[in-house]
């Protein structure tokens, strides 16, 4: 027994001087530049990270880095430097005030990669004009100096092959459809020194998956990656304050969308048919939201709105088919036209007291729902706000009604019991064109003369001169 006890503890001490010696052990990182020379050999211990030699140079070429991985070094490691090669033919424009370059394009250009250099005989390169690489359909990869701040009108639009884009440090200015129908383009990452993106710049990217925009305080034109059908991951800014006008629409691959706190206004049409958006986080700084917004978005389900939301636009989420819980906000006073229009599965709205009017086709064809418990301040409700919703059967009481609109309860079929005040003004046609089972229950004595033609048709039974 003491033989083995022996035996097991020297096993053990062999090991333990193995292990030490293991991690005492250094390895080589041998640096070399492009054409085999060898610039200096850096011993470094397991799993260290090697602190590279000063950046090469290479005439007519600029350093972009090692060919390989500086970090968790564990074994003898050979790294290379690698260049790109500044693009040469490239034709040159001084400014009016003779300050800085423009690029107006460059002679012959066919390769593959494009490398903007900083400046040309001491004076700094700065824009890019319009057009100046419009539809060259071999260029895949543009590298921007830091000294780049303009990017003008279709300065890249149809460059198909486009792969990757480093925009440099300091742009600040990016043109209408610069980017346009760039179909290769996989992901944008806008440095913080951005501050406009124009009109479509990158619209019909249709291989965009990834965007990032680094915390810029950046003003979004209209459409700017409108149709870009595969975008799914959005980073948005925190300084951002609008999402303009048709922004993201038809972004179908979109599925979640969080809104920084900041952000005061959704544009109209900004998400029409993202048809696979499930989830809509809005912050408690938006103020209004814009037309169609989220039109024909078929896959959201639920959607809060904050308290901070004053106004909707009209048709803001027309034909969501899918949508079932609806959180409105307890500052608006309209619900606009067409603004759940055939929204199927909605069950549930409870329309704030804030609310004193609901537009037209506003809750059309929502054929599941069920309950409405409306705003005790609802003064109008205009015609076919709730058409053809065949399963509403609230009890509904309009103490502060003042009109009613053309069919605008018609083929309610399970409605049951209305309430109306003795503000009522006026009742259009057909307005309660609904259901045998319903009984309309006024506290004015007779209907007035104003009133349209089959008002009540159908109805079970009116019965005038109700007290509460």
């Amino acid at each position: 027994m003491k033989k083995i006890i022996k035996y097991t503890s020297l096993i053990l001490c062999l090991i333990n001087i193995c292990f030490l010696s293991s991690c005492t052990e250094k390895y080589t990182v041998s640096f070399y530049d492009y054409d085999g020379r060898l610039i200096e050999k850096v011993k470094v211990e397991l799993f260290e990270e090697v602190t590279p030699p000063e950046n090469p140079t290479r005439e007519g070429y600029v350093f972009l880095g090692w060919d390989t991985s500086l970090i968790n070094i564990s074994k003898d490691t050979v790294v290379f430097a690698k260049y790109i090669e500044i693009t040469k033919s490239l034709d040159l424009q001084l400014s009016a005030d003779g300050s800085y370059y423009i690029v107006k394009g460059a002679k012959n250009f066919n390769e593959k990669t494009l490398y903007i250099p900083g400046e040309y005989n001491g004076i700094p390169i700065k824009e890019i004009a319009s057009s100046a690489f419009y539809y060259k359909s071999n260029l895949e990869y543009i590298y921007l100096s830091d000294n780049i701040e303009t990017i003008n009108g279709n300065a890249f639009q149809c460059c198909r092959g486009i792969k990757k884009i480093n925009f440099g440090n300091k742009l600040e200015f990016i043109g209408v459809r610069a980017f346009e129908d760039c179909d290769a383009l996989e992901e944008i990452t806008l440095p913080s020194s951005i501050k406009t993106i124009s009109k479509y710049a990158f619209a019909e990217c249709d291989m965009l998956t990834t965007l990032k925009m680094n915390n810029a305080s950046v003003t979004l034109d209209e459409g700017v990656f409108s149709h870009c059908s595969m975008l799914k991951n959005v980073q948005l800014s925190n300084k951002i304050e609008e999402i303009s006008n048709r922004c993201f629409e038809r972004c179908y691959a979109l599925e979640e969308i969080i809104f920084p706190y900041g952000i005061q206004s959704i544009g109209e049409h900004a998400f029409i048919h993202c048809d696979n958006l499930k989830s809509v986080t809005i912050p408690n700084s938006v103020i209004s939201m814009g037309s169609y917004a989220f039109a024909y978005c078929n896959e959201l389900i639920r959607i809060e709105i904050p308290d901070s939301v004053t106004t909707i636009g009209k048709h803001a989420f027309y034909y969501c088919d899918k949508l079932e819980e609806v959180k409105l906000s307890n500052n608006i006073t309209e619900i606009p036209e067409n603004c759940f229009f055939q929204c199927h599965n909605l069950l549930l709205i409870n329309i704030p007291d804030s609310v004193t009017t609901i537009g037209e086709y506003a809750f059309y064809y929502c054929t599941k729902l069920e309950e409405v418990h409306l705003s005790k301040n609802i003064k109008i409700i205009e015609r076919n706000a709730f058409s053809f919703c065949l399963n509403l059967k609230t009890v509904l009481y309009l103490n502060n009604i003042e009109k009613i609109g053309y069919y605008a309860f018609s083929d309610c079929e399970k409605l049951k019991e209305v309430y109306i005040g003795d503000s009522i003004k006026t009742i259009e046609s057909y307005a309660f064109n609904c259901s045998r089972e319903l009984t309309i229950y006024l506290e004015i004595d007779k209907e007035l003369s104003n009133w349209g033609y089959y008002w009540d048709n159908l109805v079970k039974e009116v019965v005038w001169g109700y007290k509460k």
